[in-house]
């Protein structure tokens, strides 16, 4: 059974069935009626960028055995397949909150002979690159007494699955929140930076191609009366990021 994070459990009451082309939810009245066009500044990506593996090179910050391992099975003798949650492995190594939960679906794996437990990871049978996304919210949204947190919908080709979900979501005061830096918008609005990282592109291990989907995603903020802000972008369409590529939008959003 998958393990439950906390920030993941408030993720599934606000979940509903994601899908690429449209993940958000239309306005509900008010205020909100302003949720998919321009004129919603709440929260904005300011660049994206997409580095080398989060598991492969050896970088000492991440650790596969670190994973939490589910769905157990012994295959032969001590040989083993589980699949690995390592969103909290990801978050720990990079310092940073997640805009993705990071499921591997297959991971080779060494059992202890008495106990269905994991002693030695082999392998996953995939790899995903580390992206790092900085976003920009309003400050007046954040200072607001109605604010209750950020969230990001994605969708990663190669690892998605029904337990991975799609949506993740930290409350205001949730300490995995970063703080990088303020700015000013072109309007003249203070905002506040916040970094995320998040697993993908993602391939199949030892095929020897990298990934040529794009990784997607779109964050959101929450307020009280369980109103939902995405950010507003042509036709209601997601960011997209390919392996090894960066975009910075800074020069046409901020002064």
């Amino acid at each position: 059974m998958l393990p439950v994070r906390p920030f993941a459990i408030l993720t599934l009451l606000l979940s509903s069935a994601g899908c690429a082309a449209d993940p958000s939810p239309q306005a509900t009245g008010g205020d909100e009626q302003d949720i998919n066009v321009a004129s919603n500044l709440d929260v904005q990506v300011i660049r994206a960028s997409v580095g080398p593996s989060v598991f492969l090179g050896g970088n000492p910050a991440f650790s596969q055995r670190d994973c939490k391992f589910f769905q157990l099975e012994r295959r032969e003798g001590n040989k083993g397949v589980a699949k690995a949650d390592c969103t909290e492995e990801l978050m720990a190594g990079a310092g940073r909150p997640a805009f993705s939960n990071y499921i591997e679906p297959l991971a080779w794996v060494r059992l202890r002979p008495d106990v269905l437990d994991v002693d030695q990871v082999e392998a996953f049978r995939h790899w995903c690159s580390l992206t790092k996304i900085v976003v920009a919210v309003k400050a007046a949204a954040v200072d607001s007494p109605k604010f209750l947190g950020i969230g990001f919908w994605s969708h990663e080709n190669i690892v998605a699955g029904v337990w991975n979900y799609e949506r993740v979501f930290y409350a205001r005061n949730d300490p995995k929140l970063v703080r990088t830096g303020e700015a000013t918008l072109k309007n003249g609005e203070r905002v506040y930076l916040y970094e995320f990282v998040g697993a993908g592109p993602c391939a199949v291990n030892g095929t020897g191609d990298n990934p040529t989907h794009e990784l997607l995603f779109k964050p959101f903020v929450t307020y009280e009366g369980g109103h939902q802000r995405w950010e507003a972008l042509p036709d209601n369409r997601n960011h997209g990021i390919r392996h090894g590529q960066t975009w910075d939008r800074s020069s046409d959003l901020l002064r």
